[in-house]
């Protein structure tokens, strides 16, 4: 039980803490939202494609696998 309640607050305490907004100059704001569109541009280009691709294979979930492909490429790598 202490384990768990442990585990409770240390996620709170990370849910607060990522929630805190960081000071951020012009430079740095400007290069994050470029990151963004960027990678952005680059998974919705990568759905699509992946969608189109199965859809020419004539798998029946082309466009479901199309979007998952979208959101699962959007996740970085650790």
């Amino acid at each position: 039980a202490t384990i768990i309640v442990e585990l409770l607050m240390l996620g709170l305490y990370v849910m607060f803490w990522l929630c805190t907004p960081m000071p951020l100059n012009t430079k740095t704001e400007r290069i994050f939202r470029r990151y963004l569109f960027l990678k952005g541009s680059a998974c919705i280009c990568y759905g699509l494609f992946v969608g189109i691709m199965l859809r020419v294979l004539q798998v029946e979930l082309a466009a479901v696998f199309g979007l998952m492909s979208f959101f699962f490429s959007f996740i970085p790598e650790v």
